[in-house]
C-alpha cells in the first residue's frame, strides 16, 4: 500500500507498509478524537459572501465570491495540522466553499484513514451475555464470562452474573467492570464446538477466561519495553488525554486488528501503571493519559516521601499548625459563607503545592482504578496524629478542607475529568477558551445592533451597502442579518414566555393566531418562537467551536457553566431583552393540528417578535384548567407541601410581574386545549411519565464562591450556604405540561421539515414496543403515569433512545414521524446545529454540515450529554444530602418515607425518599416494590452520593395493630419463633410471650440417613422472650390475639336482665344451705392441704373478700427441734422417727464425716473464735460464734413483733415493704394492706 515509511512530526504516528498504526491522541476534536478529510490542510480564514435568494418576488442581491486568505510560509512548512475543537468546524453559510490550498500531503488519502482507528466515545459500553470482562471490586480483580445481565427479567439480584474460571458465579454491578471483550464466549471454540449466539453459557466455560488470561500474561511480559514507551510518546505536556485500548494495542503489537489476548495484555499494563494512566470511569476500553508535567511531579514527590526528605517534615509541620488553627476558629454556621486570609498562618511554597497536588491526585483517581498512593498518603498524614480514622479518600478530602485548600462545602463533582468545567484548573484549554469568549462577547455587546425598526422585506440602499466584502474569521460576527429578506415580523402579536422566576435565560415563547380563511372559517395557528443566536454567530466562529466542545450548559445548584457566555445570553439573545426598541430575533415553528392531533399545516420562518409577556408557572397555574390532574390530588398536595431548608428559606427574586389581561388568559386557555389534544394523542401511541418525584436543590448565595485552583495560602472559610430543596412539579402543573407539549410540537415540526427536504440533522429515535403499548392501554387517564410496579417491567422492554441522522419514531414520546430537539439553542449545541441547517435550506444555500460530519459528531455529543446529565444529578444529590445531614445534626429532620423501587439480595432495597426526591439504600427491609415505608437515616456520605437508611417505626406503623397477635418470626440464623407480641420499640426489638422455637437439624455427615429424607425439625418452649430487632429477617401473623377475661365480662354485662331467682344446679347432689359447702365440695383437711373448712367460710356481716388471720407456721428457731408431724402420720420405712420425737432405741443416724473433717455444727479448723474472720458475715443466730438467740417466748421474732397467731398491738405498724405477721388482718383484703 505504501512505498515507504512516512514520518509525520516528532510524536505522531507512523504508517508502515504492512501495518498502518494510528495514534488518535494527536488528532482530536477537543475531547473527541477524530481524523478529518482536511487533515492535510492548514486551517485558514474565509471571505464570506452571499449569493442571491432565487425568489421572483424579491430583488436580486449582489453576488459575492469567496477568496481564501494567503497562506503563510510557516503554515506551508507543517506536514500535518493538528486539529483542535476550534478548528473542526468547516461550516459556512449558503454557497460558501473552502478552496483547497496548493500544498498537500499526497501520501495520505482520506480513504486510507478509517474511523475505527480512533477512540470512539460512541462505542457501546452496553454489556452482553458472553462478554469477557475484568471486574475490579474492593481492591481485588476477577475475570470471567457474563452469563446473565442485571436487567434480565429473570434476575432476582439485579446484578450481572459472572462465570469465574473456577466455575463459580460472581454477582457484580456494571460500574465494577473496567474491561470487556464483546461476545468472546460465542466467538471462540471450546471442546471443538462453538456456541450458538444467544444460547446459555455452559458452566464449564469459565476455563475460556482462564486460558485468555494466561495468553495475555505471556504477551505482557514479552512486550514490556514497548508498553513502557506509550506514555512518553503520546502524553501531552500539560493536558490529560484519552486513548483507547485498541489504539494502544495497535501501536505496541504493530497489528491493525489486535487479538483478544493482545487487547487484554494492553489493558493489564495500563491498569497496573496507575501513575501514568487512569481507567476512564465512564467509558470501558478507554484510558486517561496523565500529562507529563503531573506525572513528573508525582514521581518527584513520591521520591521525597521514600527518602524522608526534609521537605516532607517541613510540610507536615506547616499543615499541623494550619489544621489546629482552623479547627479552633468559630465556624459561624448560622451566617452566610465568607472567606478570609489569616496573616499569621504560613503560606504554601511550590514544594508544598506538590504534596497538595499528590493528595488531590489520590482523591480524583476513579474508584475502579488502582491509585497506588494509599501508602504515601498514610506517610504524610499519619505522623500528624490528627486523624483517628483510615487514611482513605474521605480522610484526604477532610485534610484538604482543613488546610484551607477547599471549602467545607466543596462539591467535588466540578473537578471531574469527564466534563472539564472551566475555572477549576482541570483543563487549561477550557480556562483559556473561557477568557477568549468573554472578550468576544464584550465586543459583540459593544457593537451596533442590527437595525430592525424598518420593514425588513424592503431594506433601503444603505443596508445593502453594508453587504460588501468582509472577512469573517473565527472572531468575526455577522455584520448584518443574512435572513432579513425572509424574516417574518409578527408585530404586536402577544408572545407568552412562561418559566420559573429563577430562570436566567428565556429561550422560547408561544403565541396563538386566529386567521379568517376565504371560506369564512377560522384557522387557529400555534407559533413556538425560539431565540436565535445564529443571527450573529456563524458555524465557524470561535463561540460556535467552544459551544461544540461544551455541548450544552451545565446546571449545578451552586452555579451554572454556560455553553455561550451567560451575560451575552441575558443581554442580547434572551427573549424580552430590549424588545420594545429593537425586537427579538427568533426562529418560529408554526403549526395547525386537527382534533385528532394530526398535523394539518406547518411553517418554519426566521422572525421578529415585539410584544412579549413574561409569565411564571405558578401564576399561570391559577387560571388554567386542572381537570386532567383530578386523580392526582393526593400526590399534588404532597409535592406542593414539600419545602426543606437550612438555615432559612430562600426568597424568590423580585421579578417584575404584570397581571395578565382577560384576553391573554383566554389565549392561554385555548393553547392548553390544543396541548391537551396533542398530549392525549401521544399517550395513545406510547407516551408515558413515571410517578417518581425528583428533588431540586437551590443555594444562596448564587453563584457560590469558586475555590481558586492554585491558592498560595490557606483560606479560612466561615458560615454556610443556605440550601433549599423542593420537589419538581413538572407532572403536577398545567402550565409546565402545556409548555413542554408545545416544545415537543416544535421538535416534531422541525423533524418533518428536514425529513421532507433531506436535510441532515440530529434526530432522537426509539423503536416501538407492542408489549409496552398493551400495558399502557390499561391506563385510562390522558396523562399516562406509570406506577412503580409497572415501571420495572417497562424498563426491561423499552430500548434506549438513539441519536442518529436518520428520522424515525420515538416510542416513549408517542411520536411516529420523527423528533429533534430545537427549542434551546442558548444552552444546547445540537439545537444550534439544527438552526444553522434549517436557515441554509431556507436561503437555498449549501448546508454548513454534511451528513458524514454529523455522523462523526454524534458520538461526542451523545457522550457529553450523558456525562453532563450524570454530573448534574450527582451535584444535585450532593447538596440534598448535605441538607439532610444538617437537619439530622440539628434534630430538625422531618419524618421521611420511601417508595421501594428495587430489590436486592440480603434484604437490601433501593428506595426513593419521597420528601427529598433522591434515591437511597435501605438495609434490613422486607418491603416489596411499590411499598411506601417509614425510613430512618443511618449514614450519609455526600461526596459519594450515598445515604444508608433502614425501616423505622412511626405512630402510624402497622406494628401497633399487631399487639397481642401471635407472630411467626424468622431470624438471621434460620430459626423460627412463634409467640404473642406484647411490645416493640423503634429498633424493632420485640417482647414475645408463650414463645416457641423451631429449628431444622441437618443429619450428621457420617450418619446413616436415607437419601432424600427431609431435615428434622426440633421444637423448644422458651416462654417470655426479648428479641433483638437486628436479628429479625421477616415476620408474619400466625394467629389472632387470645380471648381475654375482660371480653367475657363485657359480653355478660351486656346481656339483658330478666325475672326470677337464680339457683345453683345440684347435678345430683343436695343443695347445701347458705354458708355450708355441698357434700364432696369441702376444702382440704386441716393440716394437710390447707385450713379447715370453717376458716374458709365467709362471716356474717363481713365483706366477702375479708378473712380471719391464719397462721401457716414459721421455720424453727435455730437450736430447737422442728414441730411434730400431725397425729397418725407415720414415717416411711427407713426414715427417722416422727419429727419432734426421739429416735427409737438402737437407731444410728447417718454416716459421720470423713476422717479429718469436723463434725457438722462445729467450727472449721483454724477458724477464729468469738466471731467471723475479717470481711465475712457472722454465722446465723444459734450457731457457735453467731449472735445470741432471741429472748425466750418471742418465737424467733425481732423485738416488738407479735407472736404468730396473735393480733398486733394497737398502733403497731410493720417496717416498710414487710407484711404483718399472720397474714391479712380481719376486715382487710389483699388490696387494702398498708
Amino acid at each position: 500500500m505504501y512505498d515507504k515509511m512516512l514520518s509525520i512530526t516528532k510524536e505522531t504516528f507512523k504508517l508502515t507498509q504492512r501495518n498502518p498504526v494510528f495514534i488518535s491522541s494527536f488528532i482530536r476534536e477537543n475531547y473527541h478524537f477524530k481524523i478529518w478529510s482536511s487533515l492535510r490542510f492548514p486551517y485558514k480564514k474565509y471571505h464570506w459572501k452571499t449569493k442571491s435568494v432565487p425568489e421572483t418576488s424579491k430583488p436580486k442581491k449582489i453576488s459575492r465570491q469567496k477568496v481564501p486568505l494567503k497562506v503563510t510560509k510557516e503554515e506551508k512548512s507543517k506536514d500535518v495540522q493538528i486539529l483542535k475543537s476550534s478548528e473542526v468546524s468547516k461550516h459556512k453559510i449558503k454557497h460558501f466553499q473552502k478552496k483547497e490550498l496548493a500544498q498537500s500531503t499526497p501520501d495520505i488519502k482520506e480513504s486510507e484513514i478509517e474511523l475505527s482507528d480512533i477512540v470512539e466515545l460512541s462505542k457501546s459500553t452496553q454489556l452482553q451475555v458472553g462478554d469477557f470482562v475484568d471486574v475490579r471490586r474492593n481492591g481485588r480483580g476477577y475475570i470471567g464470562i457474563i452469563t446473565k445481565l442485571s436487567n434480565d427479567p429473570t434476575s432476582t439480584t439485579y446484578k450481572n452474573e459472572i462465570l469465574l474460571p473456577n466455575n463459580h458465579l460472581l454477582l457484580t454491578r456494571s460500574d465494577d467492570i473496567v474491561f470487556k471483550i464483546t461476545g468472546y464466549a460465542y466467538n471462540k471454540e471450546f471442546d471443538n464446538s462453538k456456541l450458538v449466539l444467544g444460547s446459555p453459557i455452559p458452566e464449564n466455560y469459565g476455563k475460556l477466561a482462564s486460558d485468555l488470561n494466561k495468553s495475555a500474561q505471556i504477551l505482557l511480559h514479552s512486550k514490556t519495553l514497548a508498553f513502557r514507551q506509550l506514555h512518553s510518546q503520546f502524553a501531552d505536556e500539560l493536558e490529560n488525554r484519552k486513548i483507547s485500548i485498541k489504539s494502544a494495542a495497535r501501536h505496541v503489537f504493530q497489528n491493525g486488528n489486535p487479538t483478544e489476548a493482545q487487547l487484554l495484555s494492553t489493558h493489564m499494563f495500563l491498569f497496573k501503571e496507575n501513575i501514568y494512566f487512569m481507567a476512564d470511569p465512564m467509558q470501558i476500553e478507554t484510558y486517561i493519559l496523565r500529562s507529563k508535567r503531573s506525572v513528573n511531579a508525582i514521581i518527584k514527590t513520591l521520591e521525597w516521601i521514600r527518602l524522608r526528605d526534609q521537605r516532607v517534615s517541613d510540610f507536615q509541620e506547616k499543615v499541623t499548625k494550619i489544621i489546629q488553627y482552623i479547627r479552633s476558629v468559630d465556624k459561624k454556621i448560622s451566617e452566610p459563607p465568607s472567606f478570609t486570609k489569616e496573616e499569621t498562618l504560613p503560606e504554601f511554597t511550590s514544594d508544598d503545592q506538590m504534596f497538595i497536588n499528590l493528595v488531590k491526585t489520590f482523591v480524583f483517581t476513579p474508584k475502579n482504578s488502582q491509585s497506588g498512593l494509599e501508602a504515601h498518603l498514610s506517610a504524610i498524614l499519619k505522623p500528624l496524629k490528627l486523624y483517628e480514622r483510615d487514611f482513605d479518600r474521605e480522610c484526604a478530602i477532610q485534610f484538604l478542607k482543613e488546610i484551607g485548600i477547599w471549602a467545607p462545602w466543596e462539591n467535588l463533582t466540578v473537578y471531574e475529568e469527564t466534563t472539564k468545567l472551566s475555572g477549576h484548573g482541570i483543563s487549561k484549554e477550557a480556562d483559556k477558551d473561557q477568557e477568549e469568549i468573554i472578550n468576544l462577547a464584550t465586543n459583540l455587546l459593544d457593537s451596533q445592533p442590527f437595525d430592525t425598526s424598518k420593514n425588513v422585506t424592503s431594506p433601503p440602499a444603505s443596508s445593502i451597502l453594508i453587504k460588501t466584502e468582509e472577512f469573517l474569521g473565527e472572531n468575526d460576527f455577522y455584520p448584518y442579518d443574512i435572513c432579513e429578506d425572509i424574516r417574518h415580523d409578527f408585530g404586536d402579536l402577544p408572545v407568552y414566555t412562561i418559566d420559573d422566576p429563577t430562570a436566567h435565560e428565556l429561550d422560547d415563547g408561544i403565541s396563538i393566531e386566529r386567521v379568517n380563511n376565504s371560506s369564512g372559517t377560522e384557522s387557529v395557528w400555534v407559533h413556538i418562537h425560539v431565540a436565535d443566536p445564529s443571527t450573529y454567530i456563524h458555524p465557524g466562529h470561535k463561540l460556535a467551536k467552544v459551544a461544540h466542545s461544551r455541548v450544552q450548559t451545565v446546571y449545578f445548584p451552586e452555579r451554572n457553566y454556560s455553553m455561550l457566555p451567560s451575560y451575552l445570553s441575558k443581554k442580547m439573545f434572551s427573549l424580552g431583552v430590549d424588545v420594545k426598541t429593537r425586537g427579538n430575533y427568533v426562529i418560529t415553528f408554526s403549526l395547525r393540528i386537527g382534533d385528532d392531533a394530526s398535523l394539518l399545516e406547518y411553517k418554519i420562518r426566521p422572525s421578529i417578535i415585539r410584544n412579549i409577556k413574561i409569565l411564571y408557572y405558578d401564576d399561570v397555574d391559577k387560571f388554567l384548567s386542572w381537570d386532567s390532574f383530578s386523580k392526582f390530588k393526593k400526590e399534588i398536595d404532597f409535592v406542593y407541601k414539600q419545602i426543606h431548608y437550612h438555615p432559612h428559606k430562600i426568597s424568590l427574586p423580585n421579578n417584575e410581574y404584570k397581571p395578565l389581561s382577560l384576553s391573554g388568559q383566554q389565549d392561554l386557555k385555548d393553547l392548553q386545549k390544543i396541548a391537551n389534544i396533542h398530549l392525549k394523542n401521544r399517550g395513545q401511541k406510547g407516551s408515558f411519565n413515571l410517578s417518581l418525584t425528583q428533588g431540586n436543590a437551590a443555594l444562596s448565595p448564587f453563584p457560590l464562591y469558586k475555590t481558586q485552583p492554585d491558592t498560595q495560602y490557606p483560606i479560612i472559610f466561615t458560615g454556610l450556604p443556605t440550601i433549599q430543596v423542593n420537589l419538581d412539579k413538572f407532572n403536577y402543573s398545567p402550565a409546565r405540561m402545556m409548555v413542554a407539549e408545545f416544545m415537543i410540537m416544535a421538535g416534531r415540526v422541525a423533524s418533518i421539515f428536514c425529513s421532507e427536504r433531506k436535510i441532515p440533522i440530529i434526530f432522537r429515535t426509539q423503536p416501538k414496543n407492542d408489549e409496552v403499548l398493551s400495558i399502557l392501554s390499561n391506563i385510562e387517564e390522558d396523562i399516562k403515569v406509570v406506577p412503580i410496579t409497572t415501571m420495572l417491567k417497562i424498563r426491561s422492554l423499552v430500548q434506549p433512545t438513539k441519536t442518529t441522522v436518520e428520522p424515525g419514531p420515538h416510542f416513549s414520546m408517542g411520536i411516529t414521524e420523527g423528533y429533534s430537539k430545537v427549542t434551546s439553542p442558548l444552552r444546547r449545541y445540537s439545537d444550534l446545529v439544527v438552526h444553522w441547517q434549517i436557515k441554509a435550506s431556507l436561503l437555498n444555500g449549501r448546508l454548513p454540515f454534511s451528513k458524514d460530519e454529523l455522523v462523526n459528531s454524534i458520538p461526542y455529543i451523545t457522550y457529553f450529554e450523558k456525562e453532563i446529565r450524570r454530573s448534574q444529578t450527582k451535584s444535585n444529590k450532593f447538596w440534598i444530602l448535605n441538607l439532610i445531614d444538617r437537619l439530622k445534626a440539628n434534630g430538625n429532620l422531618p419524618e421521611i418515607t420511601g417508595t421501594i423501587i428495587e430489590e436486592f439480595d440480603k434484604g437490601d432495597r433501593t428506595a426513593l425518599i419521597r420528601e427529598f426526591g433522591i434515591q437511597g439504600k435501605v438495609i434490613k427491609s422486607t418491603g416489596q416494590i411499590g411499598d411506601i415505608i417509614n425510613l430512618k437515616v443511618i449514614d450519609i456520605i455526600p461526596n459519594k452520593s450515598n445515604i444508608i437508611l433502614e425501616p423505622s417505626i412511626s405512630k402510624n406503623s402497622k406494628m401497633l395493630n399487631l399487639i397481642n397477635y401471635r407472630l411467626r418470626i424468622t431470624l438471621a440464623d434460620s430459626r423460627v419463633l412463634t409467640g404473642q407480641m406484647l411490645a416493640f420499640d423503634k429498633h424493632m426489638n420485640l417482647v414475645l410471650a408463650d414463645c416457641e422455637e423451631f429449628r431444622k437439624i441437618k443429619p450428621k455427615s457420617g450418619s446413616k440417613v436415607p437419601q432424600g429424607q427431609p431435615e428434622q425439625e426440633e421444637k423448644r418452649t422458651l416462654g417470655l422472650v426479648i428479641l433483638r430487632g437486628e436479628t429479625i429477617i421477616s415476620l408474619s401473623v400466625e394467629g389472632p390475639p387470645p380471648p381475654s377475661a375482660d371480653d367475657s365480662k363485657t359480653k355478660l354485662a351486656q346481656l339483658p336482665g330478666g325475672t326470677g331467682i337464680g339457683r345453683p344446679a345440684g347435678r345430683g347432689l343436695p343443695v347445701a344451705p347458705p354458708g355450708v359447702a355441698p357434700a364432696g365440695l369441702t376444702g382440704p383437711v386441716r393440716g394437710v392441704g390447707g385450713p379447715a373448712p370453717g376458716m374458709m367460710q365467709p362471716r356474717g356481716g363481713a365483706p366477702a373478700a375479708a378473712a380471719a388471720p391464719i397462721s401457716y407456721g414459721r421455720p424453727p428457731i435455730p437450736g430447737q427441734m422442728p414441730p411434730a408431724m400431725p397425729p397418725g402420720m407415720a414415717p416411711r420405712p427407713g426414715m427417722p422417727p416422727v419429727m419432734g420425737g426421739m429416735p427409737p432405741a438402737g437407731y444410728r443416724g447417718g454416716m459421720g464425716p470423713p476422717p479429718g473433717m469436723p463434725v457438722m455444727g462445729g467450727m472449721p479448723p483454724g477458724n477464729y473464735r468469738g466471731g467471723a474472720p475479717p470481711g465475712m458475715r457472722p454465722p446465723p443466730m444459734g450457731m457457735p460464734g453467731g449472735p445470741p438467740p432471741y429472748p425466750q417466748g418471742r418465737s424467733g421474732m425481732p423485738p416488738g413483733f407479735p407472736v404468730p397467731g396473735q393480733a398486733p398491738p394497737q398502733g403497731f405498724r410493720p417496717p416498710p415493704q414487710m407484711r404483718p405477721p399472720g397474714g391479712p388482718q380481719q376486715g382487710q383484703g389483699r388490696g387494702q394492706q398498708q
